[in-house]
């Protein structure tokens, strides 16, 4: 009995298939991150896409009133987004005000990415926020121009402090 069991501990057959199982893992982690951050990049480009193409048609709709403006964006942006890719909880909000010398408009979506990943911790979910800002002023001869978003955000914070609000 001991004889069989000290041959089993000395064999070396099929040592390879014990290190290939191993080595599998991280292999097979690296595959389905590398799927998880190309598609996450994929969702994300198109909802950036969307919401610029989103806040632009809000602000260059100078007829429309406000809940008119954010239904137009809302269906811009979830069209554009649902034509390209279809993430999980897409949302969007628009938001807006008007500027001493014209108007400033902001638009903000979440998403969530199924991802391969996620099933083992919530640390690995595609969570996606972009954001979109416009503005129409004299100096842009009120022609929309797409900037960033914080510029809207920082503004906004100016103007409260000015006006004690």
């Amino acid at each position: 009995m001991n004889l069989k069991i000290n041959a089993f501990l000395n064999c070396q057959k099929g040592n390879i298939a014990i290190m290939s199982a191993f080595a599998a893992i991280p292999v097979m982690t690296a595959v389905a991150g590398t799927f998880d951050y190309s598609r996450t990049a994929k969702v994300q480009t198109a909802m950036q896409r969307a919401a610029d193409s989103a806040v632009l048609a809000a602000i260059e709709r100078k007829n429309l009133k406000w809940p008119a403006r954010q239904r137009l964006a809302n269906r811009m942006f979830m069209t554009n987004v649902n034509n390209n890719v279809s993430p999980r909880q897409l949302t969007g909000r628009l938001s807006g005000r008007k500027l001493q010398d014209g108007v400033a408009v902001r638009f903000d979506a979440s998403a969530t990415v199924p991802t391969l990943l996620g099933g083992f911790s919530s640390a690995f979910s595609g969570k996606i926020i972009v954001s979109s800002a416009a503005i129409a002023s004299k100096k842009t001869r009120y022609q929309p121009v797409l900037v960033d978003a914080q510029v809207v955000a920082r503004s906004r914070t100016k103007e409260r402090s000015k006006t004690g609000r």
